[in-house]
């Protein structure tokens, strides 16, 4: 294999699991409230990368990454339908009257009752982001089949979203996309682990299977936000490698 360069289009399903960090203790309740609303769908990855191997089968790869990841949100809003101020009157004892008759003393104390009206959403926010991944690798081939583990970092170049979720006020509820977007857009860095098994099916094509783990090393979300994200994300990609 030294000196030798391979094409590699790999595609399949990714899981992720999100860890919410709050950036100060004034948001503590907010990351366990998006914590409770958010769970994680299938989402997908799809890559075509280049391989160059140097001699005793050590390689580096490299290339563009799509990556799609799903959720679903389930938060509650209301409307305030109306407000009715109440008086409550609680006894505090009695005390004796100029003609020696017993007087109540009451603690008189005002509330407001707010009537609501509650609306229960389901939003499922997909995220796509494009990048770049920089691996490297080591190859051990037995007769048609190799076996591969590599390592390295990647960085987003390009993310879009869709979707709502739930705002650190109440009943505040942020659309993705919009001008509150708490969302970086890139500069997202990552370190990723991946093995594979690869089949020869002709002096220039090989099916590959790869299990794949990414971590997020810096958080999702901008700097001036109430919470940091993270995310961990496992795949199981299946394409093709072509001898160029």
């Amino acid at each position: 294999l030294k000196n030798h360069l391979f094409v590699n289009f790999k595609k399949g399903p990714e899981f992720h699991q999100t860890n919410y960090i709050s950036n100060n203790n004034e948001y503590v309740e907010y990351a366990e409230a998006r914590k409770n609303s958010t769970s994680s769908k299938v989402g997908g990855s799809a890559q075509l990368t280049l391989s160059y191997y140097f001699h005793n089968n050590v390689f580096i790869e490299s290339g563009f990454r799509y990556n799609q990841v799903k959720e679903e949100v389930n938060y509650e809003t209301f409307t305030v339908l109306s407000e009715t101020k109440v008086l409550d009157s609680t006894l505090l004892g009695y005390k004796v009257g100029p003609t020696g008759e017993p007087v109540p003393i009451y603690n008189i104390s005002e509330r407001t009752e707010i009537e609501k009206d509650i609306t229960t959403t389901n939003s499922v926010n997909v995220y796509h982001t494009l990048s770049v991944p920089v691996l490297v690798g080591y190859q051990l081939d037995f007769n048609r089949f190799s076996f591969q583990l590599k390592t390295g970092a990647s960085i987003s170049l390009i993310s879009s979203r869709s979707g709502s979720v739930l705002g650190h006020q109440e009943n505040e509820i942020i659309k993705l996309g919009g001008s509150s977007d708490p969302y970086k857009n890139a500069m997202v860095y990552n370190w990723e682990f991946a093995g594979g098994v690869g089949y020869q099916l002709s002096e220039k094509i090989h099916l590959i299977m790869e299990p794949t783990f990414r971590t997020t090393l810096n958080s999702l979300t901008k700097s001036d936000e109430s919470l940091s994200e993270k995310n961990k994300n496992f795949g199981f990609l299946t394409g093709i490698r072509f001898k160029l």
